[in-house]
């Protein structure tokens, strides 16, 4: 069976998400892993789509859409919705 985890995020660094999800960061701290020369590192394997969105330019689209619409612009307002799902290897079938 899959698990959903559900994190809303009120922070407006769009890239942040992106970020997150192509590099390899870690579970407690949340902080990013770097190999020996500083650089980050890529995760091994990562799945993203979007809905009505390009994932590789969702930074950009959400602030143009956030101008066009005079959206977001309150600290508190939640800027995105981040969806993990996660299956058992057992599943797959």
């Amino acid at each position: 069976m899959a698990i959903v985890k559900h994190i809303k995020s009120r922070n407006a660094n769009y890239s942040a998400a992106i970020n997150y999800l192509l590099f390899e960061h870690d579970e407690k701290t949340g902080k990013k892993i770097v190999d020996e020369s500083g650089r980050s590192i890529l995760r091994k394997e990562f799945y993203m789509d979007g809905l009505n969105c390009d994932p590789m330019s969702f930074d950009k689209e959400c602030e143009l859409t956030n101008a066009h619409f005079h959206k977001n612009k309150k600290r508190e307002d939640i800027k995105s919705h981040h969806y993990i799902i996660s299956y058992d290897p057992a599943d797959v079938d």
